[in-house]
């Protein structure tokens, strides 16, 4: 909503109003310069604000995405092979597994 009220509608009711009727002017029109000067500083200012909330709507939505997973952006200090904490579990190769348990030999128990 943000962005439709601070970036759209001021598009849409402002600046291609405003750029449509610059557009009918005559550049050699000697009147031109003061019609440039009073669209300028005006259109400027609803440019800028166009700027700020199209920005404010892009942090707002990238927050959104964030708080769906809040952990991405958490850095793992982890050395390899270790969990880092509150990470989910990784699933065991089969490879090692065999050489970790107990028998010392097949995973399977069967020696």
């Amino acid at each position: 909503m943000a962005y439709v009220g601070g970036a759209m509608l001021p598009t849409l009711l402002v600046n291609v109003p405003m750029n449509e009727a610059l557009a009918q002017a005559d550049p050699a029109d000697p009147q031109a310069g003061a019609v440039w000067g009073a669209y300028s500083a005006r259109w400027q200012g609803w440019n800028q604000l166009r700027t700020v909330v199209s920005g404010a709507a892009l942090l707002m939505c990238g927050l959104g995405l964030l708080s769906l997973n809040p952990g991405a952006l958490a850095v793992s200090h982890a050395s390899p092979g270790r969990q880092a904490p509150g990470a989910p579990a990784q699933p065991r190769d089969r490879s090692t597994a065999a050489a970790d348990s107990p028998a010392g030999g097949s995973a399977t128990g069967s020696a």
